[in-house]
């Protein structure tokens, strides 16, 4: 190329330029190359006039530019070529990019031993540089977390047909990073090759379009021959004009630990048992004959399910998937079964018992196969793999999106330098004033008595790389100070300088709200406290959130966090729940009774009112109001007892004038039937006539004596303590029941000494106890043979007080037993309560009550023991000097 011809050419070369709207320039080279010619758009660039850059040198008017780290002064050398070249210009201020210009520079001419021109042009890239910069801390970043999740990267260009790997692929394979070229020979070499061709199938459905990620796991043999199994996934990120893939981006796992675990118990259920105690594995099986498909209960535990709660597991599983999902999965085992697939690999989105998302990757082989070698029965695992989804989910997150979270942050969320100047801060920012954020420091918001603090917390995370928590004022535009709890930590440095976050949170309402809640809180724990009630607040599943008072033995603590109703007796519970269903579904207070056994003869009576509470018009939880009300409803059973008792007495005063009626009516008859009985036999002198009428006579004199009997035992009112004779009142009293236990079939057998002392006492009541003992024992054996052959006994037993049996000497017991069902223990301790009875309808409840009672009248007692099944035996002690000496001379117990 020759020189130019001054001057016509470089008229022509000036005028040329002027047109350019590209700043350009023409120097002169070698020595100090000056500027010969610039355009107008070079003038505007710099900020001067055309005629200030002619003639001056470029190292003036370029100060800052380089070329690949050396200066002007190797133009001639980049010249040599005849070569074109290019400088980059960085202008700085405050050690941070301020601008950038690239300039191209080409000879144009070259004359030996002549002057060369050089024609340059100049570029802004700021915005260009300043984007990489970012782009490359972006990517500096991402490289850390996926070294930390050990994760690689990959990306394949479909039009130079090669595939680039980072660093972390190479170590997975064992080779140092550049030591091997994977292209496609390679990867035709190293791939195991039963899955070459699915990976190829897998990589063309997403090229193509039928997928929308390309997803394979396939073994590569490693540096040293051994197999390494990978995970990979990616998808299309680029097409051409016509649709066509030019680009894929993915990631890659690599997944041989997992293969190594579980190879050597592919078709042992044992060894992977093993695996299923880590916590993210569970076992499941199939029976390709029958269909049925078994899952492990460590399936459920991981999603946070009860097992005990699932009758059917295969059932469940199906309907937790869905429908789509349970036809994905048969899909996957039909494919593997018909050999297009070299196993059952898909992926599960489901639900855990919390509501949550979790992903569960599902695996599955033959482990069993019949004679044919037709597959019999398919096994394999499930593997929680939400953590490494939700890790993939992490990484396609875009740096937009993380700021949309910090502006949404109501924290002010700032990133500032050693000096305090903002290189960030969110729109939580936004209530201070404008002037405040223009000035870009973050001193600027902080009162000169607080700057201190703040400034000290800085040098502290300097000097020891860790957090540190301080609290500042900041001026709000109103001018009122505002108080913030600032946490300070470093950043990794950017461009070579310091950064560090500063996070700030406005304590000033929360502090107002806590002082107000706290006052709020003491006011309502003093009520609650000092209420009789116990008052519990409750959450809608009826679990206790706060409560006043406990019953005695137990601690506050040991209720909170509890469901209320675990501390109703069992009777009371479905009380509890409808309580708390009513008064949820209806918005009205509800109430119920109930009791606890504070030992076998005492019960508590509480009231319980459960009141919805309220929160935007739903009923959010429980106010459970807890009153004892045990005296007054003991006063109402007295009440209803004595009512009780008294009807009863009232009726059994009503039979003994029905029975002395009757037996008025009884007697009249019989006594004309006994006269005329008697008169036959004075009269005749028929042998057997006479035998007949004495029958007659005998059977009526006993009759007469059975109404003597009723006449005295139904006698009401007030009867006096009379010195009576006590084997008269027995003789009288058994005359009545023996037809009964005779008819029954039961064996009464008497024990009485020959000389029985008089009593002191009232006999009709007397013998009133000693019937009701008969008569229960009669029932007592009846209930436990019925109508059967076996021996059915009831035995009286009269005993006098003897020396080393009692420490009265004065007393007579009379003992009933019998052979029957017996009591059982929980019962007897109520056999003597009013209207306690285990006969059904067939009983009162007042005979053995009425009994007791006269006991006790008596200065005596009645005791009972028993063994169910074996013998129960009633006591009755009556001192035989009646009660009133008797009181003085030993104390009475009651049962």
């Amino acid at each position: 190329m020759s020189g130019f011809k001054a001057p016509a050419l470089e008229s022509i070369l000036a005028d040329a330029l002027s047109k350019i709207r590209i700043p350009t320039f023409v120097a002169t080279y070698p020595g100090p190359s000056r500027i010969r010619f610039a355009n107008p758009a070079l003038a505007a660039a710099l900020a001067c006039r055309v005629e200030d850059l002619v003639d001056r040198p470029l190292e003036d008017v370029f100060s800052g530019a380089k070329f690949c780290g050396n200066t002007w002064l190797h133009i001639e050398e980049a010249f040599k070529d005849n070569q074109s070249f290019s400088l980059l210009e960085h202008l700085d201020k405050d050690d941070e990019l301020h601008a950038a210009r690239e300039i191209l520079i080409a000879p144009i001419a070259v004359s030996s031993g002549t002057t060369g021109h050089m024609v340059g042009t100049v570029r802004d890239i700021t915005e260009s540089l300043r984007h990489r910069h970012v782009m490359d801390d972006a990517h500096r970043r991402l490289g850390i977390y996926l070294d930390i999740a050990r994760i690689s990267l990959w990306q394949t260009d479909l039009i130079a047909q090669k595939t680039h790997y980072d660093d972390l692929f190479f170590q997975f394979l064992g080779y140092e990073p550049g030591e091997i070229e994977p292209d496609w020979p390679w990867w035709i070499d190293n791939v195991d090759p039963t899955y070459q061709s699915i990976v190829s199938m897998r990589l063309r459905d997403a090229v193509e379009g039928f997928k929308s990620v390309f997803e394979v796991e396939y073994p590569i043999r490693g540096k040293d021959g051994s197999w390494v199994w990978v995970w990979s996934r990616g998808k299309v990120v680029a097409r051409d004009e016509n649709g066509q893939a030019t680009r894929l981006y993915g990631v890659l796992i690599n997944t041989t630990a997992y293969h190594e675990q579980t190879a050597s118990q592919a078709r042992s259920e044992q060894v992977i048992k093993m695996l299923v105690g880590g916590g993210t594995v569970a076992l499941w099986h199939r029976d390709l004959g029958t269909g049925e498909m078994q899952i492990d209960s460590h399936y459920f535990k991981m999603l946070g399910f009860d097992v005990d709660q699932v009758p059917d597991r295969a059932v469940w599983w199906h309907k937790h998937l869905g429908p789509a999902q349970s036809e994905t999965v048969i899909r996957r085992i039909d494919d593997y079964l018909y050999g297009e697939v070299p196993g059952v690999v898909v992926e599960l989105r489901v639900v855990d018992s919390a509501g949550n998302d979790r992903w569960m990757l599902m695996r599955g082989e033959t482990v069993s196969r019949s004679e044919t070698g037709r597959p019999t029965q398919i096994a394999g695992l499930f593997q929680d793999i939400t953590d490494l989804k939700r890790a993939q989910e992490r990484l396609v997150e875009s740096e937009d999106h993380m700021r949309r979270v910090l502006n949404a942050v109501p924290d002010i969320i700032a990133e500032i330098d050693t000096l305090g100047a903002l290189r960030y801060v969110n729109h939580a920012s936004a209530w201070l004033a404008e002037e405040k954020k223009s000035s870009a420091n973050i001193f600027d918001w902080i009162p000169a008595d607080a700057a201190k603090t703040v400034s000290d917390s800085l040098a502290m995370v300097r000097a020891t790389g860790k957090m540190t928590s301080t609290e500042a004022q900041f001026v709000d535009p109103g001018k009122e100070l505002r108080k913030f709890a600032l946490r300070m930590m470093p950043l990794p440095p950017k461009d070579g300088d310091e950064r560090f976050l500063c996070v700030a949170t406005d304590l000033t309402e929360q502090i107002a709200a806590t002082q107000a809640a706290a006052l709020s809180e003491q006011r309502m724990r003093w009520l609650w406290d000092n209420v009789p009630d116990i008052v519990a607040h409750l959450d809608l599943d009826g679990r206790v959130i706060y409560i006043n008072k406990v019953l005695t033995g137990f601690t506050v603590d040991d209720v909170i966090g509890t469901k209320a109703e675990d501390w109703f007796p069992a009777k009371a519970v479905h009380a509890h729940r409808k309580a708390m269903d009513d008064a949820k579904r209806t918005g009205i207070v509800q109430q119920f009774e109930t009791w606890f056994e504070k030992d076998v003869e005492k019960r508590i009576w509480f009231n319980i009112r459960m009141i919805p509470l309220l929160a935007d018009g739903e009923v959010a939880g429980f106010l459970s109001i807890t009153a004892d009300i045990t005296t007054t409803k003991e006063a109402e059973l007295a009440r209803r007892r004595y009512e009780g008792q008294l009807r009863q007495q009232q009726k059994l005063e009503s039979i003994g004038v029905l029975a002395a009626g009757v037996a008025h009516e009884i007697n009249n008859p019989i006594q004309g039937i006994m006269n005329m009985a008697e008169l036959m036999l004075m009269m005749t002198e028929d042998e057997q006539l006479k035998s007949n009428a004495g029958s007659i006579v005998r059977e009526c004199q006993r009759v007469a004596t059975i109404v003597r009997n009723m006449l005295t035992f139904s006698r009401q009112g007030a009867q006096e303590f009379i010195q009576a004779d006590l084997r008269k009142m027995i003789d009288e009293t058994l005359s009545l029941v023996k037809i009964l236990i005779k008819r029954d079939n039961v064996e009464l057998r008497t024990e009485l000494p020959d000389e029985l002392p008089p009593v002191v006492c009232r006999p009709q009541q007397v013998q009133q106890v000693l019937m009701n003992l008969i008569t229960n024992a009669r029932d007592a054996v009846n209930s436990r043979f019925g109508d059967s052959r076996d021996v059915k006994r009831v035995v009286l037993v009269v005993k006098l007080a003897a020396s080393g049996e009692s420490e009265n000497e004065d007393l007579v017991s009379l003992e009933v037993t019998d052979n029957g069902v017996g009591i059982k223990k929980d019962a007897l301790h109520h056999i003597f309560d009013p209207f306690y009875t285990t006969k059904g309808e067939a009983g009162t409840g007042l005979g053995l009550a009425i009994s007791h009672g006269i006991a006790r009248d008596h200065g005596g007692r009645l005791v009972c023991k028993s063994s169910p099944g074996m013998f129960t035996t009633f006591t009755l002690e009556l001192p035989l000097a009646g009660p009133a000496k008797s009181q003085l001379q030993r104390t009475r117990t009651a049962i």
